[in-house]
């Protein structure tokens, strides 16, 4: 009977084809994971700044609501700052910037800068992660008062005067991303802004 002769040069052939596939498929994604997990971060700071601002707005509305009540001893003629923590007339017995505080808790105590009659940082000298707050209270024109208008402003100090005038809460937050790369390319002066205004009860 005739022999049959069979070549074991296809068994070779085929693992080297294997693993040139794999060494191709590390090589893809070395080139392309780094790529892949800048986007990724990129995300998640995106995310990260967006919560931040939705806080920030929240935390400006909530100061500006309190600021502007008839009734908070904080706000009125009835006595000095140190009355917010001594009366009974106040609910909770807080000051606007420990309401601005409780707001936006995503942000350190520590971090955050609120004295009524503030001033926001220059633009490039605030800090990174920190929060700053001013507190605005607008002039009336010689007909009736008006909304809240930069050319018209006057900081802000307890006890507030009377004659409905507008009141302006101002945060700016100096974000910092958790991606080192992105911290390098954020320049020192980008920060978020939040600014809530309304007309005082008093």
């Amino acid at each position: 009977m005739p022999h049959t002769v069979h070549s074991s040069s296809a068994a070779p052939r085929r693992r080297r084809r294997g693993q040139s596939s794999r060494g191709t498929s590390l090589v893809e994604f070395a080139l392309v994971g780094p790529i892949l997990l800048l986007l990724v971060f990129g995300c998640i700071d995106f995310g990260r700044a967006y919560y931040h601002m939705n806080q920030l707005n929240n935390a400006a509305r909530e100061g500006m609501r309190l600021a502007i009540l008839q009734d908070h001893v904080c706000n009125t003629l009835d006595g000095p700052l140190s009355a917010c923590t001594g009366s009974s007339s106040v609910s909770g017995e807080t000051t606007v910037c420990q309401s601005i505080l409780n707001e936006g808790d995503l942000i350190s105590t520590s971090n955050w800068h609120c004295t009524e009659g503030g001033t926001l940082p220059a633009s490039g000298t605030g800090t990174a992660g920190n929060a700053y707050v001013e507190i605005d209270e607008f002039a009336a024109s010689s007909s009736s008062t008006v909304a809240c208008d930069s050319s018209l402003s006057s900081s802000a100090t307890t006890p507030r005067g009377s004659g409905n005038l507008s009141i302006e809460v101002k945060i700016d937050y100096y974000f910092r991303p958790i991606t080192p790369i992105f911290g390098q390319l954020f320049p020192s002066s980008f920060h978020l802004e939040a600014t809530s205004c309304g007309r005082a009860e008093f």
